[in-house]
């Protein structure tokens, strides 16, 4: 489509003292907007060289998904010069963006080829971003913004709400495709039509409409897709579907997808009546959900799954994720953690998000097990002690106060710790007021505890 205003976003932008800044490489990035629900959007001339120089406009942000999109890009010559914009409708990848004509250094400043206007050049842009990768890898609509073309193809409907914030929330879809599934839209009335919300939940509303659309949205399980086994017939008679690698859940490798044929032999003639609409395209769609939630131990004793999200965690919000450079690491249940916590915040209404610093990995998955509750060898546990102090689990400190009693622990460590029943233990074996002397100048007596003060001066007074 060689019109821009056929884009919902679309416009002109004039990059004034071109020739100071097509010499130097300078050009300004020109913000142009929010689109697809992405602010952030710039307009960009950028230099490229390969023994001569080009110039080449781009649409840029700082970070997106996978867009399924289509885009004008040009830069505008004087009116009746015949020029020649790129027009695409392509997939682009994450922190990628549209890509216009290659126009030489020497046509821009050569003003016989009509760029130069008022010692400025122009740049003309549509952009429409159709679709996008969410992050359990499913192709959602972008309802956010109008449809292609829809003022010359009256093929819009328009929902909207007010919102409280002196706002609206609109979403914009296909008419065909509603006015086909239902007789609530009438088909007949001609133009772009405009639907007012009233009760209903933006968020599942949204949901309402991916699903309208055919989008497979949100699985409450953590580990979902689907897979097609082409070719059925020949393989039922063969006996011979293969095997279909799905990933890693749970921290386990090698997961695949299966199909038995003892199954299939028990409904075969119904597998195989297209009436039935089990086949698609002569194959077999699968479509699955695992959750992995405890995993047994060498040792027999049951251990939490931290490394997928927790089940229908995009429904009750019921997860705290710990991540280390961006990726994620452990995924908690965040009702355990706020309760036993003040660290965690109670009243969030999201899952929440919290960056990891110098903690060990795996010294890091004991603690978050023994914070829920799992038995382990708590000698070794010293890095799980010293978590439970930053993270203020109560629950842990405590538990490893009464399980290292009978340990052999400096005293200093007792303090520091803030292990009153081992510094307990341990001040009942000091036989001298010397020896008490000689560990309490290894603490610090301005930081030392008030409960861990009164059971230093009860020992004092009884020796």
């Amino acid at each position: 489509m060689r019109d821009r205003r056929s884009y919902a976003l679309n416009g002109l932008c004039f990059f004034e003292n071109a020739k100071e800044h097509l010499e130097e490489d300078d050009f300004p990035e020109m913000p142009i907007g929010c689109i697809g629900g992405i602010s952030g959007w710039h307009l960009c001339l950028d230099r490229i060289s390969d023994g001569r120089m080009w110039y080449q406009p781009s649409i840029i942000t700082n970070q997106t998904p996978q867009l399924q999109s289509r885009y004008y890009l040009d830069i505008v010559k004087n009116e009746g010069m015949i020029n020649v914009p790129v027009v695409k409708r392509i997939v682009l990848n994450p922190s990628f963006g549209p890509l216009g004509p290659f126009i030489s250094f020497d046509d821009l400043i050569d003003e016989k080829n009509g760029y130069l206007k008022f010692d400025g050049l122009i740049v003309e842009y549509g952009f429409q971003i159709e679709g996008m990768l969410d992050r359990d890898n499913i192709w959602t609509f972008n309802f956010d913004d109008r449809m292609f073309d829809c003022q010359k193809k009256a093929n819009m409907i328009s929902f909207y709400k007010d919102l409280e914030n002196g706002g609206m929330k609109f979403f914009r879809c296909h008419k065909q495709l509603l006015t086909h599934h239902s007789t609530y839209f009438e088909f007949g009335l001609p133009g772009n039509r405009m639907i007012e919300l009233n009760n209903e939940d933006l968020q599942y509303f949204d949901e309402f409409l991916q699903l309208s659309h055919g989008a497979r949205i949100r699985q409450y399980d953590a580990f979902h897709g689907v897979c097609f086994f082409e070719n059925a017939r020949e393989h039922m008679e063969d006996d011979n579907f293969p095997d279909i690698p799905i990933g890693t859940i749970g921290g386990i490798e090698g997961w695949e997808l299966s199909f038995d044929n003892t199954f299939f032999n028990r409904f075969e003639e119904e597998w195989l009546d297209e009436e039935n609409g089990y086949l698609t395209n002569g194959g077999v769609l699968i479509e699955y959900g695992i959750q992995v939630e405890g995993i047994q131990s060498p040792e027999g004793v049951w251990t939490f799954n931290f490394h997928d999200r927790v089940f229908d965690c995009q429904e009750k919000w019921n997860m705290i994720t710990f991540h280390k450079k961006k990726m994620a690491c452990f995924h908690s249940h965040k009702q355990l953690l706020t309760f036993h916590s003040t660290y965690f915040d109670s009243d969030s209404n999201e899952n929440q998000m919290i960056e990891l610093t110098d903690e060990d990995p795996i010294e890091f998955e004991n603690f978050l097990q023994v914070s829920h509750g799992v038995r382990k060898n708590y000698e070794t546990l010293t890095l799980t002690l010293e978590y439970a102090q930053k993270y203020k689990m109560l629950n842990v400190i405590q538990l490893l106060d009464h399980a290292w009693k009978q340990m052999d622990w400096p005293i200093s460590a007792a303090i520091y710790y803030k292990m009153n029943h081992c510094l307990a233990e341990l001040l009942g074996k000091i036989e001298s007021l010397e020896e008490m002397v000689e560990e309490l100048k290894k603490v610090n007596l301005e930081k030392i505890s008030g409960e861990a003060m009164k059971k230093c001066v009860k020992r004092f007074l009884e020796l």
